[in-house]
């Protein structure tokens, strides 16, 4: 297999902050700000997404990591439009 990269599903978290989130049918949703990880396995439950509410304002929502389709280039896609966004509660954390 000279020559060829290995197949990983991994990608690096870094890779993962601050990438676009579009819909599937390529409109801008936001941009991953944080990684929200389970403290028992230390596995990805959900990610903290800055969007614009109506009055171009940021808001900070928590978005379902299973949620996501997460490309091996870093592309991150949400099966959502992006007026469901504006009914989501904002995110009530620490930034």
């Amino acid at each position: 297999m000279t020559g060829q990269k290995p197949e990983t599903d991994n990608i690096s978290s870094n890779a993962l902050l601050g990438s676009v989130v579009k819909n599937h049918e390529g409109e801008r949703l936001g941009r991953v700000e944080e990684l929200l990880v389970n403290p028992t396995d230390g596995l990805v439950i959900s990610f903290i997404m800055v969007t614009r509410d109506d009055e171009g304002s940021e808001r900070r929502i928590a978005v379902p990591w299973d949620m996501v389709d997460v490309k091996s280039n870093g592309e991150i896609n949400l099966g959502i439009r992006n007026e469901f966004l504006q009914r989501i509660p904002e995110y009530g954390g620490e930034p």
